[in-house]
Formats: C-alpha cells, structure tokens, sequence
C-alpha cells in the first residue's frame, strides 16, 4: 500500500489488488482504435499509460485511476469527486503519480515486478533527459534565434506581397 498527501494534507491509500482493477475497470474508460474500452490497470498498455504520463489524455486517465483507487475513502470523509480533484495539483501530482506507479509495481509477481520496474526506471530516465535537454535548450537562446529567423522570413513575404499586390 502507498500512501501520498492531497494539497489539503489529506492522506490518501493506494492499495491494488484484484478489487481495485476491476473498480478502475468499471470506472475508467480509455480510447483505444477509435473504441473506447475499459482501462485495465493490469494490462501492460495500461501500465505504459501510467509510466509515461506524456500527454494531458494520459494525464487525465490517471486521474481518473486516482479517483477510482480512493473513491471509498472519499466517500467516507464525505469528499467528492471535484474536490478530491481540486486537491492533486502541483507536487501533489507527482506523488500521487509516483505512489501509482510503486503500488502498481508491487501488485505483480517478482518476474513481472522486475521486468516493470525496469520499463519504469527507463521511462524516467527518458522523461528527466528530455526535460534536461529541453531546459538546455531553452537557456541556450537557441529557440528564441529560431522563433526570431522565423519571424524575419514571415515579415520579409509579407512585405515582398504587399509590394506585389500594390502595383
């Protein structure tokens, strides 16, 4: 079981098992070849989903997972679903992500286990490079000579056009 802190320092469980797959199963809905499926927490895809988070679909499966996994603790401490939303945000986010990956790791026996927390380390490895290399990037001036040359080249069409179309 992980445990991570809502932005209202609320602790929340997360616990899979076979009862919490198919409560996300029942819950969570993704689209895959243009169907929309439910989203199976044990498949690896689905696995894959949660290790890459890279786009605001994935992110908003997970958080649906999220809701999925603590929905009776919620309704226990009478929270519902958009304050319990409201709630994950910022660094918030990142430790409910990183509890949901290590809960998953931990449901699968030890050669699964192994083989997924590989593919998990990896994912993050990639994810800190890119955002290494993104910051460098963005620190170098690099992006902003692009964005300028760019808009010296739109400037220059524009006024070769606009000379054009006066004659």
């Amino acid at each position: 079981m992980k445990i991570f802190k809502d932005a209202n320092g609320r602790d929340w469980a997360l616990d899979i098992n076979l009862d919490a797959r198919n409560q996300v199963k029942e819950r969570v809905k993704i689209e895959i070849d243009g169907q929309e499926v439910p989203f199976d927490l044990l498949d690896v895809k689905a696995a894959q989903r949660i290790a890459v988070i890279g786009d605001m679909q994935e992110a908003a499966t997970v958080g649906q997972v999220l809701w999925a996994l603590c929905r009776e603790q919620a309704e226990k401490a009478n929270i519902d679903e958009r304050s319990f939303y409201k709630a994950i945000k910022g660094d918030v986010w990142d430790a409910a992500c990183d509890a949901l990956k290590k809960e998953l790791v931990d449901f699968f026996p030890k050669d699964r286990r192994t083989l997924l927390a590989s593919a998990m380390e990896k994912a993050e490895q990639i994810r800190a490079m890119l955002i290494e290399q993104s910051t460098a990037r963005l620190s170098s001036g690099e992006i902003e000579t692009q964005v300028k040359a760019e808009m010296e080249r739109m400037l220059s069409e524009l006024s070769i056009s606009s000379q054009g179309s006066s004659e």
